[in-house]
């Protein structure tokens, strides 16, 4: 399996601003991002592949198909995944 990359998931928050976007060099219209979700398995909030033969393809999808071959020996002790991993800003430009 070759390296995956993802589409992040953008969340506006209160608190969010522009510097998450400046510092990933991503080019959006949606405003006060506070949260930019990289990898997420959470239930309507799937990350999809973003390259390759997968692209379009979410993450829990990859997982319920290729399983160990995806995650490796840890697949065989989880039941549900549930993943975010997220840089957060709470600064504004």
């Amino acid at each position: 399996m070759y390296p995956l990359k993802f589409h992040p998931i953008f969340k506006s928050m209160i608190w969010g601003g522009d510097k998450l976007c400046q510092y990933k060099t991503i080019d959006t219209d949606q405003k006060n991002i506070g949260e930019s979700w990289e990898l997420s398995g959470v239930p309507g909030n799937e990350s999809v592949v973003s390259n390759g033969e997968f692209a379009g393809r979410t993450v829990i999808e990859l997982i319920n198909e290729y399983g160990p071959d995806l995650l490796g020996n840890i697949f065989a002790y989880i039941r549900v995944l549930s993943m975010l991993t997220c840089p957060i800003s709470s600064l504004r430009a």
